[in-house]
């Protein structure tokens, strides 16, 4: 017999839709604030063609261009289309550490099961992109509310295995994404910094809008470890180091404060929103505050 999905889970659903709801009165105008206009409806801005898929209004199917292509496109106007969101979720190894059961990647996939059934319930376009293990997974952005079950299946399909290969799935997809829209990353941001600020500045030099959720476990945040012991580099198990936790605690927990300031104060300076979230840490509470959060930041 077939696994259930536990992203498209009916438990699980019911609970991203909970999620959704308490946070969608804080959504209009801040996860939506760079809309060219809140509604769809036509335009004398012609922007591009793109693949018909069911759904779509077939009042914009592109006659001429069928007859000489024999394909299906429709066309797309600047106020046709509100806002294109583009979910980027970070499935390396590293993703996977729950000592206590809070993996960082199952609170990844569920904010990002959450945003998208928040974003699609507002009309707008939603795509995922991570990574299978090595090989890149893209959803491409769609509006129709239905587009959720597939966004939910490539949540479900993800597992932390290996590096940290959605930095270059990024980097390699900018270039095609013309239009402008908005990125929301959810990482623990274990990645080289360099690499990482270069993909953050590419986005903003396209005057994207990009939000920056960092996930960390609470183990990460507090190192509330005692007695001599060894560590394991999760994404190379061939690097151990014994060490004693009590000695090491308050250099450990001053280069993480380091690292989450670094993050923190390059992605204000690119007008980046940057939030930490904890992954033991109920969902709802977490997503509802930074929403407000961002009310307040948008004014």
């Amino acid at each position: 017999m077939a696994q259930r999905s536990s992203l498209l889970s009916p438990e699980t659903v019911a609970k991203i839709a909970s999620v959704a709801l308490r946070a969608r009165h804080l959504a209009l105008g801040t996860l939506t604030g760079i809309h060219k206009s809140p509604h769809k409806g036509a335009s004398i801005e012609f922007l591009e063609h793109k693949r018909y898929t069911p759904g779509d209004d077939l009042r914009a199917l592109d006659w001429k261009l069928l007859a000489r292509s024999d394909k299906y496109y429709v066309k797309e106007f600047e106020d046709e289309t509100n806002l294109r969101a583009m979910l980027v979720v970070d499935a390396s190894a590293s993703m996977g550490y729950a000592p206590d059961g809070h993996a960082k990647l199952d609170t990844a996939r569920l904010a990002a099961g959450a945003l998208a059934y928040l974003l699609l319930s507002q009309a707008d376009a939603v795509g995922l992109l991570s990574q299978h293990g090595g090989e890149r997974l893209y959803v491409p952005a769609r509006a129709a509310f239905g587009h959720f079950r597939a966004l939910a299946a490539g949540l479900d399909r993800l597992r932390a295995v290996g590096g940290p290969a959605w930095l270059d799935h990024l980097t390699a997809l900018v270039p095609g994404f013309r239009r402008r829209g908005m990125f929301i990353i959810l990482s623990d941001l274990f990645v080289d910094r360099q690499r990482a600020m270069d993909a953050l500045r590419l986005l903003r030099d396209r005057r994207h809008d990009v939000i920056l959720l960092h996930v960390l476990h609470p183990y990460e945040l507090e190192f509330p470890f005692h007695g001599p012991l060894t560590f394991t580099d999760i994404e190379d198990a061939g690097r151990r180091l014994l060490t004693d936790p009590e000695a090491c605690r308050d250099e450990y927990l001053a280069l993480l404060r380091e690292m989450c300031e670094y993050y923190r104060n390059q992605a204000t300076a690119l007008e980046i929103d940057y939030q930490v979230l904890r992954s033991d840490a109920p969902l709802e509470d977490a997503l509802v505050r930074y929403l407000a959060w961002r009310e307040a930041r948008l004014g």
